[in-house]
């Protein structure tokens, strides 16, 4: 069963929708929509662009417009980590770290520690996980996998 929830919220763009550390939580240009029992919603008013959004190590972590990567233990108040001078795509966790996909970017390890593998015309777009390994889509007809080795990642 679905339901339409519809409140003074509907004239608000989101780019992502996400649950994790028991709290769900919508994200968007200049604010985030946080709930605590899917009736009784709350806003945030930020300054980010939230694209993506995961969970790591009882921290949400998210990923912006302008290339940021920004933190919140409970998605009201958030902390810039880092900024990469690439645009970012998407962000998931992928057991003991987090991957990051961007436009000629894979970047991937946790907060003090990121690695970084460059491509070359290579705008990727999403991600998804299958046990240890991972594949990503690109917006110009190019999927990269991985053998469980993020350094080994192939076209």
């Amino acid at each position: 069963m679905f339901c339409l929830i519809t409140s003074s919220f509907y004239n608000l763009s989101y780019n992502n929708f996400f649950y994790g550390n028991d709290i769900f939580i919508a994200v968007g240009n200049g604010y985030n929509l946080i709930y605590n029992n899917l009736v009784d919603w709350s806003t945030t008013t930020i300054t980010y662009n939230i694209l993506d959004i995961t969970v790591f190590e009882s921290y949400f972590y998210a990923i912006t417009s302008n290339g940021k990567i920004i933190k919140s233990q409970g998605g009201e108040v958030w902390e810039e980590v880092t900024t990469f001078t690439n645009t970012l795509t998407s962000i998931k966790t992928l057991q003991n770290q987090m991957i990051i996909t961007g436009n000629n970017v894979i970047i991937y390890g946790i907060e003090d520690n990121w690695n970084i593998i460059n491509f070359n015309n290579i705008n990727l777009i999403n991600s998804t996980f299958v046990n240890i390994n991972y594949i990503a889509v690109s917006d110009n007809s190019n999927i990269l996998i991985n053998d469980g080795i993020i350094e080994n990642s192939y076209m």
